[in-house]
């Protein structure tokens, strides 16, 4: 299993913050990664997506069970992952920094295949994929909610 975390200060209330990331389906609107966002199901606890990303020239489409902590966290579990992935979830945690929120992006993976594979596969994966659609999440973030 393959970690990688992000920190970001976001100058807005954490409920704010709650919102963006709970409105997964607006995501459409200001990520670029994001062809499309079907909500198949939701309650105030939990989540069921599905998304069809773009990473390159190739789309995949991901289907994605999340969980809610009101302005908390949101738990992910991808469940119908590209063919590579073996293994993609992680957390979105949420904490307020005075009047604004920290926060913290876990992303946890497993690609199929044997252990050389995965060591040396696992930390590009993260940097050139995962890592930037986290970042792009945070900068869209930021221009929506820092007025």
């Amino acid at each position: 299993m393959y970690t990688g975390k992000i920190y970001a200060i976001v100058r807005a209330p954490i409920n704010e913050v709650y919102n963006f990331l709970f409105e997964i389906q607006r995501w459409v609107k200001y990520l670029p990664h994001c062809v499309d966002i079907k909500v198949e199901k939701q309650t105030s606890r939990a989540q069921i997506v599905t998304m069809q990303i773009k990473t390159n020239s190739k789309i995949d489409t991901i289907r994605t069970v999340r969980n809610f902590h009101k302005n908390k966290q949101i738990e992910f579990r991808q469940t119908t992952l590209p063919s590579i992935f073996e293994f993609h979830g992680g957390t979105w945690v949420l904490t307020k920094f005075g009047t604004q929120t920290m926060v913290t992006v876990v992303h946890n993976l497993k690609l199929k295949g044997n252990i050389f594979k995965r060591k040396l596969l696992q930390p590009i994966i993260w940097h050139f994929f995962i890592k930037r659609h986290s970042l792009t999440t945070l900068k869209m973030m930021r221009r929506y909610l820092e007025k």
